[in-house]
């Protein structure tokens, strides 16, 4: 013989779209149209974990920001580790993942200047956006401001070493400006 439940039970439940959590962006320099050393934080979410050599970390640039025809790969690091596949794209890049990344894990992107990304050329604000194949929505870093860094130029008086073999025989005056 077999029995039956008859009493009927009604449950709430709210699924909730895992990302990834607190992009940020580090510089190395925060000049107008520097080539500088990027660094990009992030974690991963709850459904977050990301396959080596399979899955990717898209990382969007604002507008302004240059990149170049093609990026080598050696210049980019996930968690100390080389990748060895880049895409660009007009101001995005996709790095395929040359390490294996856990849920709810702390990852480091890291682009030498050798891969020629340069800052944008106007001062202003700006933001980068990072999201990966398992976390598909595309979360904002927080702003960070471009700058035009001061520049000093060196006048030396007597421009030139009026003694013999390059020694001044007149103190020389620095001036900075």
């Amino acid at each position: 013989s077999t029995s039956r439940d008859t009493i009927e039970n009604t449950y709430s439940v709210q699924v909730e779209k895992s990302t990834i959590l607190n992009p940020q962006i580090t510089l190395s320099s925060y000049g107008v149209s520097a080539n500088a050393d990027i660094t990009i934080t992030f974690t991963t979410g709850a459904i977050g974990a990301l396959n080596i050599n399979t899955d990717k970390i898209y990382i969007n640039f604002s507008t302004g920001f240059s990149l170049p025809t093609s990026i080598s790969a050696s210049s980019i690091k996930v968690n100390n580790i080389t990748v060895l596949h880049v895409y660009r794209h007009s101001y995005s890049i996709d790095i395929t993942t040359p390490v294996n990344i856990p849920v709810n894990s702390l990852v480091t992107v890291t682009i030498d200047k050798s891969a020629g990304i340069k800052s944008p050329s106007a001062i202003g604000s700006y933001k980068i956006s990072v999201y990966t194949t398992k976390e598909t929505t595309p979360i904002e870093s927080e702003t960070f401001n471009i700058v035009a860094l001061p520049t000093t130029t060196a006048i030396v008086s007597p421009s030139k070493p009026n003694g013999n073999n390059e020694y001044y025989i007149t103190a020389p005056k620095v001036t900075l400006s």
